[in-house]
């Protein structure tokens, strides 16, 4: 395939195969500027994805989002701001003990658990959210 090699994170290089799909689509094919702008699109996440695990994220919650391991946990907490988490339910969800789940989630968000929650519920309202932050158009 164009002589595209294979990233040992992200797998038979994502970003690459997505250009070479990109530049290969013909202007003037019945579809192509909506098939443009779709490996356009699908371009810019790849290169998010790309970047996720080639850099360090500074602690926060795009680094908490990024942590396979919390992601359950905390789109539980984002998807229900107002409900009163506790460790345990948390740590449940990311199917780790509380010890573990406190000590990566600290060190992912620069912060506990509960005093995330605590500030992105407190965002929230400022905004003026009544949902999740990322439902809203």
């Amino acid at each position: 395939m164009h002589g595209v090699t294979a990233d040992p994170v992200l797998g038979p290089a994502p970003v690459q195969n997505r250009l070479i799909q990109l530049f290969d689509e013909e202007a003037g094919r019945i579809g192509s500027s909506f098939a443009i702008r779709q490996h356009g699109q699908l371009l810019l996440l790849d290169m998010l994805r790309a970047s996720i695990h080639q850099a360090e994220i500074p602690p926060g919650w795009l680094r908490v989002l990024a942590d396979e391991r919390l992601h359950p946990a905390v789109v539980r907490m984002h998807e229900d701001l107002g409900k009163p988490w506790r460790l345990e339910t948390l740590a449940h969800a990311a199917t780790m003990s509380r010890t573990s789940f406190a000590t990566l989630f600290r060190a992912a968000a620069g912060m506990p658990p509960l005093a995330y929650r605590s500030r992105v519920r407190g965002q929230a309202v400022a905004a003026g959210a009544d949902e999740p932050l990322w439902h809203r158009p």
